[in-house]
């Protein structure tokens, strides 16, 4: 994944943690939302909101990681059988006696190019699903707020909050499924490695 790629999936959670912030402070302060949306800001103002938004972006995805990565290591025991053949956090020196996936990350992406890509693709997929329950959670909640708050009658503010909530629940389901289908990615890669049946295709010249 590129650095290009990187920023771009953090600005976009950033954008999203904008939203719902500035939702707030409206909903607090008794501003109207609506002319800030339809302000016309100086590139100057916007290049300082993108400071922010990448800013937030990573803050938002540090804290979906931490939140969820405790329910997500519970897939582990399910996707992986109490075998020998995986490697166990205790024999490297950690406390807990379960299926430790590192350093078959590690082994995986040192040997096959094309099963890192799905590795890679797959994580990149679990982490911006993690970062948009979060941000739909707080769009939920922010513009529920302002609707309340600020007694607006427009009515596409109800349309935000009912559709946040929607794909809030959306993203809970597609998420739980990720997890799982990411510790079976690094199970079944790791497995084809053990049998070396699969071999990366040499680049054509």
């Amino acid at each position: 994944m590129t650095t290009t790629q990187i920023f771009i999936e953090l600005l976009i959670t950033g954008i999203g943690g904008v939203t719902w912030i500035i939702a707030f402070i409206c909903a607090f302060c008794g501003l109207d939302l609506e002319n800030i949306i339809f302000k016309d800001f100086s590139s100057s103002s916007l290049i300082l909101l993108a400071v922010f938004a990448y800013v937030l972006g990573i803050m938002i995805d540090r804290l979906g990681y931490h939140f969820f990565i405790g329910f997500e290591e519970k897939k582990i025991s399910k996707v992986f059988p109490n075998d020998n053949k995986y490697p166990n956090e205790k024999d490297f020196g950690k406390k807990r006696d379960i299926i430790y996936p590192k350093p078959m990350i590690t082994y995986i992406i040192s040997c096959s190019s094309n099963l890192e890509e799905q590795i890679v693709y797959n994580r990149t997929r679990l982490r911006l699903c993690r970062s948009w329950i979060i941000n739909f959670f707080f769009l939920f909640f922010s513009f529920l707020t302002y609707y309340l708050m600020m007694q607006t009658t427009a009515p596409y503010f109800l349309y935000v909050f009912h559709f946040s909530f929607l794909f809030f629940v959306l993203s809970l389901w597609i998420w739980n499924r990720l997890s799982e289908d990411y510790y079976k990615n690094i199970k079944s890669s790791f497995d084809i490695l053990q049998e070396e049946k699969w071999l990366d295709k040499p680049h054509a010249k």
